[in-house]
């Protein structure tokens, strides 16, 4: 299983200071439907991510309600321009229809999109933190654009590796709300678009 880079470490670490990675507040997404989570397919991961998510469920339902939909690098498939989709490939189109037919199949209006820190397939498409940020808030502008009326929030989660703490925690894997505000506040400040791999 990979590790965090200590520069993307360095990264999640400043974003948390700024508030664009913050604690999940569960009650500010509307799961009273369920949820659709478009989630990377990372067998070392998804438990996490999956038993967390209906974690965040428990103030609107008696049960989980989760359709997930996986790809190899979640919902940094869905920016047409990201380094994970393949040239020539229609992945991007492909999940956004998935996307898309599922919510009235369901009758679910909300979608929450996710990455995760390690990703194997970040790694291997040279994408960094940073972008992976990037490329979630424009997955999240793709879909609204193209699906009227539905509500998306942004998570990412961290796997830390064994003994670390972060911020007086010692979770191993912590899930945080991403903020696009503070992200365009961050990046404003720090005078860098902050999408360099």
């Amino acid at each position: 299983m990979a590790s965090i880079s200590e520069e993307d470490l360095r990264v999640i670490r400043s974003l948390r200071e700024a508030g664009v990675l913050d604690d999940v507040e569960p009650h500010l997404l509307n799961q009273q439907n369920g949820v659709v989570v478009v989630v990377c397919a990372d067998g070392d991961q998804s438990y996490d991510i999956f038993t967390n998510h209906a974690r965040m469920q428990d103030a609107h339902r008696s049960d989980p309600r989760i359709h997930y939909i996986t790809r190899n690098g979640g919902a940094l498939r869905l920016a047409p321009y990201s380094p994970a989709n393949k040239h020539g490939r229609t992945t991007q189109l492909d999940l956004l229809d998935e996307i898309a037919e599922t919510l009235p199949m369901k009758g679910i209006e909300t979608v929450a999109l996710y990455i995760h820190a390690p990703c194997g397939k970040a790694a291997t498409s040279a994408i960094s933190f940073a972008l992976s940020i990037e490329l979630l808030f424009e997955a999240k502008r793709i879909l609204k654009a193209n699906v009227p009326g539905v509500r998306v929030s942004c998570f990412s989660h961290v796997d830390y590796g064994p003994n670390f703490i972060e911020l007086g925690k010692t979770k191993q894997r912590l899930t945080y709300f991403a903020s696009r505000t503070k992200w365009e506040e961050y990046k404003r400040s720090t005078r860098s678009p902050m999408t360099t791999t």
